[in-house]
């Protein structure tokens, strides 16, 4: 995710980093999702989990106030940082590619 300068000049922002600091140093991993959520967004909460035990928390919807999304950009942009040097790459954006990829499998063959 792109993150604006606005959001990265918000207090909420470098709130939302040291957040992710302490539950990095605590040995936990996490992300937070807003914006326009998919229907499958317990899936994939349950494999991140499963995989990788990564917290994934739906912190807002499509009308999420600023603060909100500023805090989670910086949050979220520190445990990106985290998540890539433990597992090598961005695996919250691989397993919501990957569940994205089987539910339009599934509703295709459902079509057939």
């Amino acid at each position: 995710m792109e993150i604006s300068d606005e959001l990265r000049q918000s207090p909420d922002f470098a709130q939302g980093r040291a957040e992710a600091e302490v539950e990095i140093a605590a040995g936990r991993l996490g992300h937070w999702a807003f914006g326009k959520l998919v229907t499958w967004s317990d899936e994939i909460a349950e494999v991140l989990q499963d995989r990788y035990q990564i917290d994934f928390q739906i912190v807002g919807g499509c009308t999420t106030r600023s603060s909100v999304k500023a805090r989670a950009a910086g949050y979220n942009e520190c445990m990106n940082e985290e998540i890539a040097v433990r597992f090598g790459s961005d695996v919250v954006a691989a397993i919501k590619r990957e569940l994205a990829f089987r539910k339009h499998a599934e509703r295709d063959a459902q079509k057939k």
